[in-house]
């Protein structure tokens, strides 16, 4: 990989979080950043936690380039970013903007996840994980507002706590909602908030195919599946959906697939990326409806 004068080069190994690299693709321009812990609300003394935002203050610069060594690294080139132009980027987001992560921990060669141990949460840890996600719910809510009928099934086919669903059963009272997950821990807490929770892999969906208003996807990231096992499952939500659905992905950490691989798998895009609603953050947010008659 050759260097360009003025370029600025980042070493990241293949297994100390890689992932923490962003890429946010805005008005034509990639601009690079590495996540940090950011603000979960806007005030100057509010707490700070590492999830799906990522601030202004985060970006290094307009991205060169990136790519592996025989070292066990990454390197991001990078040209360093001006006063003010990282805040001028975030104001210039909108739906066609994309936050993608490009790079993958790798180990011994290999992809790695956590094990499917790592994810069967006490009652103490999903409460942390649910308040995480907190702000991805109510944008969930907004966006949706208006956009499905009140009568609608909505399916999460790795439902974790149920959380997500309690909240979009509170905004439309009158949906049908499905919950799945693989793990039984999380299935029993599930059912504490919702009727309908299906223990199962989501490779066997528990909805019926076709019948789906709006299928959420929080299941397609980095540490819950590995990049090649996440088509397979996208296509198993995306079978549950009826023409004219949503596909909503989302997650704590990042989404593996990009949007043009889901859009080129029959969808529109809706919107990519979101901000938070003062604007002093940004998560991948893809809302996808599903073409068909």
């Amino acid at each position: 990989m050759g260097k360009s004068s003025g370029d600025v080069w980042l070493r990241v190994g293949f297994d100390e979080k890689p992932f923490d690299i962003f890429v946010l693709s805005v008005g034509g321009e990639d601009w690079v950043g590495r996540k940090r812990p950011a603000r979960v609300s806007p005030g100057p003394g509010a707490p700070r936690r590492k999830g799906c935002l990522v601030e202004p203050s985060m970006i290094l610069g307009r991205l060169v380039r990136t790519a592996p060594t025989a070292h066990g690294h990454y390197l991001v080139a990078y040209a360093a970013a001006e006063p003010g132009e990282a805040e001028e980027a975030f104001r210039r987001i909108d739906g066609r903007s994309e936050l993608s992560y490009p790079l993958l921990r790798l180990r011994n060669g290999a992809e790695v996840a956590q094990p499917p141990e790592f994810w069967d949460r006490n009652a103490e840890d999903s409460a942390l994980l649910d308040a995480d996600e907190s702000l991805l719910r109510e944008e969930v809510c907004r966006r949706l507002d208006g956009a499905i009928p009140p009568d609608a099934v909505i399916y999460d086919p790795a439902c974790s706590s149920g959380a997500f669903l309690a909240r979009l059963l509170r905004q439309f009272p009158r949906a049908r909602a499905i919950g799945q997950d693989r793990s039984a821990r999380m299935a029993a807490l599930a059912r504490d908030r919702i009727a309908e929770v299906h223990l199962g892999d989501s490779l066997r969906p528990a909805c019926a195919p076709g019948s789906a208003d709006v299928v959420l996807c929080r299941h397609l990231n980095v540490d819950v599946v590995v990049s090649g096992d996440a088509p397979e499952l996208f296509r198993a939500a995306a079978g549950t959906l009826r023409p004219g659905g949503l596909m909503v992905v989302l997650g704590h950490t990042p989404v593996l697939l990009r949007g043009a691989w889901m859009e080129a798998e029959g969808f529109e895009a809706v919107t990519r990326c979101a901000l938070t609603p003062s604007g002093h953050a940004a998560f991948q947010l893809y809302i996808l409806r599903r073409r068909g008659a």
